[in-house]
């Protein structure tokens, strides 16, 4: 039997997609690796001031340690959390995270990425078997290289990152619209095949691809949380075909619309994580 991957052992991890949790002196028994994806939420480490999280943020325990972290108002925020033990736990953390942050928290340019990354390392893990364990692993280590070029993204021209940001944010909240990149290349006044190198330099991913994560990321939720047939949840994110959008949701998530809803992990509605006792 292989045990490459048994030093990281994953414990517990969940989606939350309206948290109101107060956590008041919370000393946290394991690592964790947490994402904000929408919401605000204050946050602090040890006895330092707190700050408001009010874009999406990945941040992360370590154990033994103090955290107070609570909503800022009633709307709360779109948690996705998981908790691990052991020495590679140890190294992603400490030899991972830490250097990209000393303030153990870290804004992304990319939350449709970081959502999809979460989401299926915690469905994998609630399957316990080896092979989905080894699988969990290495997207956390994916994960973490991600956030590492999230880093090491260029500044760039400001005016141009902050044109491609918001063309972002509306994708974000209107992915089941058509987008003509060509006409928002146009609207720049950049060429499309320039407009699609800084997209992809700013944002990490091409146009199409980001949109289609988009799509993605929000036919996910509507699954969750809705009743609404699949062929609904094909039109709300741009698609008139719903045989077209089921190839395109398998292929990017392994697994068909229905198979999804029929197998998704546990997912909770507002209770925080529970504290593991410690080792």
């Amino acid at each position: 039997m292989i045990h490459y991957f048994d030093d990281l052992e994953l414990l517990d991890g969940s989606i939350v997609p309206t948290c109101k949790a107060v956590q008041k002196n919370f000393i946290a028994p394991t690592y964790s690796l947490e994402f904000i994806r929408a919401g605000r939420m204050a946050f602090s480490i040890g006895r330092n001031p707190s700050i408001i999280l009010a874009q999406p943020t990945v941040f992360w325990h370590r154990p033994k340690e103090l955290y107070n972290y609570g909503a800022c108002d009633e709307q709360g925020w779109y948690h996705h959390w998981m908790t691990f033990r052991g020495e590679r736990a140890r190294r992603l953390i400490e030899w991972g995270l830490d250097p990209l942050s000393p303030n153990r928290y870290l804004y992304v340019k990319d939350p449709v990425t970081i959502s999809r990354f979460f989401e299926q390392i915690i469905g994998l893990l609630h399957e316990h078997s080896a092979a989905t364990h080894a699988k969990a692993v290495s997207l956390i280590e994916e994960l973490l290289a991600t956030l590492m070029e999230n880093c090491a993204m260029p500044d760039g021209d400001e005016a141009c990152r902050r044109n491609m940001e918001a063309l972002c944010h509306i994708i974000q909240i209107q992915p089941g619209r058509d987008f003509n990149f060509e006409h928002e290349a146009d609207r720049m006044g950049l060429s499309y095949s320039h407009f699609r190198r800084r997209f992809r330099q700013f944002i990490g991913r091409a146009p199409h691809d980001y949109l289609l994560m988009a799509r993605m990321h929000k036919a996910v939720r509507d699954l969750m949380h809705q009743a609404q047939p699949i062929k609904s949840v094909a039109a709300e994110v741009g698609y008139d075909d719903a045989s077209q959008f089921s190839r395109m949701f398998k292929r990017v998530m392994g697994l068909s619309p229905q198979q999804f809803r029929q197998g998704m992990p546990r997912y909770e509605t507002g209770s925080p994580p529970s504290p593991l006792p410690a080792e």
